[in-house]
């Protein structure tokens, strides 16, 4: 492989662990052949959750991206069309919104931080650690929590990754600061 070469391997979504997709072949975990774990994250595939976002991302490209290197830092897949067009001395098109964002620096180790927030479609936004799911989350039909109240929720992910305490009571300044940015990235649009 040419010391040119860029290896990236990610996924755009955790595991598809919804009963919907059991199929009931032998042999395979919990009867289906789409089935995969998410650890201690919340959910998986078509969820607001963390086991539907987050999960890792690879890179490898000597001399360029430091070898060894970890972050935790937020950069989603649809940061690569800005990063790779900065890469490769391309523009990004500037006839309509581009929601990813130019993360060089951070592949390339000048940087330790990525994303300052994060939309989630119509589900959410996340700010740093904390994370807000509107009441009216969509979970695109794929991983459907029947018992979920609708309600708002807010979880600080620093010390919550599983997403089980709902502070959207004990924080409610923190509550109103992200569904504010919420409702002003959503209009945006």
């Amino acid at each position: 492989m040419s010391k040119n070469t860029l290896v990236l391997y990610t996924s755009d979504n955790g595991p598809w662990n919804q009963p919907k997709y059991y199929k009931n072949k032998k042999g395979h975990p919990k009867g289906s052949i789409f089935w995969g774990e998410s650890g201690e994250l919340r959910n998986g595939k078509g969820s607001p959750y963390e086991g539907g976002y987050r999960l890792p991302c690879i890179a490898r490209w000597p001399g360029k991206i430091p070898a060894g290197r970890n972050s935790d830092a937020i950069f989603a897949t649809i940061d690569f069309l800005p990063t790779f067009a900065t890469l490769s001395g391309a523009q990004v098109p500037k006839d309509r919104i581009i929601d990813g964002i130019d993360q060089v620096a951070l592949l390339f180790g000048k940087s330790d931080e990525g994303r300052k927030d994060f939309f989630f479609d119509v589900a959410g936004v996340r700010l740093g650690d904390w994370k807000y799911v509107s009441a009216k989350a969509n979970f695109y039909g794929y991983a459907k929590e029947d018992d979920r109240p609708q309600l708002d929720e807010l979880y600080n992910l620093s010390k919550d990754i599983g997403e089980k305490e709902n502070l959207a009571q004990k924080y409610p300044e923190k509550l109103q600061e992200l569904k504010k940015l919420f409702e002003s990235i959503k209009t945006s649009r």
